[in-house]
């Protein structure tokens, strides 16, 4: 039976998927906030959740087995030192700020950017969180920047984060959404004319671009094209690094796009598409963090 697993940006049983890299998300399980010693540790512990493992991305055949190399995760405990230093790259002051303006948890890391114009809103939902500039040791040192123009809204249905490096901007009246549970890898750019929907449990790797519309005006045979057309990324979607979204593109659920592609048009679920424009390559597949 046909398998396939991403390991590292290796394909286990197709070269032709050798492409698709993503980052892997570091084991945190948080101490109690009892654990937490010195005043930037309580004060950023309290906003810190647990995240989940997500180990190596996995990309299967529906009718596939399990792929032997495969390496499931399994949580383990940060001790408190780990997590007060974790804790430490926190804002403190700022995301307390964006947390009670907008009343929702919403966690900004030192050297993140924010820059929010009058009746923009940000919205969290109830017990979730959004983290803003998240980094790790071994990521690029450019600093998260998020802009919002007048009017525009953020709005996240759960968990998510925006890593380092990644420039997030919503235009006058635009409207982003961001599922629970999907991140923004580092050096990635998201710009949000009209709408743009991403769903839940989506991996956005490093370096990709997410455009709902053009800065210019195109005009073909006389013809002026839209300057914005609505994205829609739908639930499980993980998108390889390098890899472009145009505007007016539909992204089904469970779909993969390979690194380096350009989507031009609506992508079916569980599919692979590779390639500038992009194709399918592969059907009935599935993948997993």
């Amino acid at each position: 039976m046909a398998a396939w697993t991403i390991v590292g940006g290796r394909s286990g049983g197709d070269s032709a998927l050798g492409g698709l890299v993503i980052y892997m998300h570091e084991t945190v399980v948080p101490a109690s906030d009892s654990d937490l010693s010195g005043k930037a540790g309580q004060a950023s512990g309290q906003l810190l959740s647990q995240q989940t493992l997500a180990a190596e991305p996995q990309l299967t055949a529906l009718d596939g087995q399990r792929d032997p190399i495969s390496y499931p995760g399994s949580p383990r405990r940060l001790d408190p030192k780990k997590l007060i230093k974790k804790a430490s790259r926190v804002s403190v002051i700022r995301t307390l700020y964006l947390s009670a303006r907008f009343r929702g948890r919403i966690i900004v890391m030192r050297r993140a950017r924010f820059r929010v114009a009058r009746g923009a809103k940000i919205s969290v939902a109830r017990g979730s969180r959004l983290m803003l500039g998240f980094n790790m040791s071994h990521a690029t040192g450019s600093p998260c920047s998020l802009r919002l123009r007048r009017n525009a809204r953020l709005t996240v249905h759960g968990n998510a984060e925006i890593f380092s490096g990644t420039l997030v901007l919503v235009s006058n009246n635009a409207h982003l959404e961001i599922g629970r549970e999907s991140y923004i890898n580092f050096n990635s750019t998201v710009v949000c004319y009209d709408h743009i929907a991403i769903g839940s449990n989506c991996a956005i790797s490093w370096n990709t671009n997410i455009l709902d519309g053009n800065a210019h005006e195109l005009v073909v045979g006389e013809v002026p094209r839209p300057r914005t057309q609505p994205v829609f990324i739908g639930d499980r979607v993980w998108i390889g690094t390098g890899a472009t979204i145009l505007s007016g593109v539909t992204v089904g659920d469970g779909a993969v796009v390979a690194a380096g592609s350009v989507v031009t048009a609506d992508v079916p679920g569980q599919v692979v598409v590779a390639g500038n424009p992009a194709r399918v390559v592969r059907e009935k597949v599935t993948w997993r963090l």
